[in-house]
C-alpha cells in the first residue's frame, strides 16, 4: 500500500484510492428492526381480531398490507445503502447519495482542516462509526455515516492529506 501511495500518477482524472458503501450493519440492523416490528404488529392485530368478528379475508388483507409496507420500507433501506458511496481520490473525498436523485458532496484534501471520528457503543462492537470532515476555506462539513473500520479510514485520509501537502511543496 505504501508504494502505491508514494507513486500516485498525475492526470486530469483523479485516481480513486477507495470506494465503499456504508457498513453492512446500516442495512441489516434497520431491516431486522422493521421485520420484528412487522411481526409484532401482526401478532397484536391477531390478538385484537380475536375479539372482533372479522372474516379470514379481512384478517388476511390487513396482514398483507402490513407485509407490503414492511417490504416497501426494506426496499427503501436497501436502496439507501446501495446508492451511498464514499470515495477517496488522490485530491478529494466525495459522498454520493440518493437512488432517485443523486446528491454529490465533496471536500478537497487541500482544504481539509479537521478529521474526526465517532463510534457509539454498538458501533464499537460492530466496528463502524461516523467520520466528520471540515474544510478550512469554507463552512462546509462532510459527514460519512456508518463507515466500516473508521479508525483505518481516518488514518488513510490523514495519510492521503499529508501526501497532498508534501506534493504541493
Amino acid at each position: 500500500m505504501q508504494a502505491m501511495e508514494d507513486n500516485l500518477p498525475t492526470s486530469d482524472k483523479p485516481m480513486q484510492i477507495f470506494k465503499v458503501h456504508k457498513s453492512r450493519w446500516f442495512l441489516v440492523g434497520p431491516m431486522a428492526v422493521f421485520f420484528l416490528v412487522g411481526l409484532g404488529l401482526i401478532g397484536v392485530f391477531l390478538n385484537i381480531s380475536n375479539g372482533l368478528d372479522l372474516s379470514y379475508g379481512a384478517i388476511g388483507l390487513v396482514i398483507l398490507v402490513i407485509v407490503f409496507c414492511i417490504c416497501i420500507i426494506a426496499f427503501i433501506i436497501l436502496m439507501d445503502w446501495y446508492s451511498t458511496y464514499y470515495i477517496l481520490t488522490e485530491s478529494t473525498i466525495e459522498v454520493i447519495e440518493g437512488f432517485i436523485t443523486h446528491q454529490k458532496k465533496y471536500i478537497s484534501l487541500h482544504d481539509l482542516s479537521r478529521v474526526e471520528g465517532h463510534a457509539g457503543i454498538i458501533g464499537q462492537l460492530l466496528n463502524y462509526g461516523t467520520i466528520t470532515l471540515e474544510s478550512e476555506t469554507s463552512e462546509r462539513t462532510v459527514i460519512l455515516h456508518g463507515v466500516s473500520s473508521p479508525d483505518s479510514v481516518i488514518d488513510l485520509i490523514r495519510h492521503s492529506r499529508a501526501h497532498v501537502a508534501n506534493s504541493d511543496k
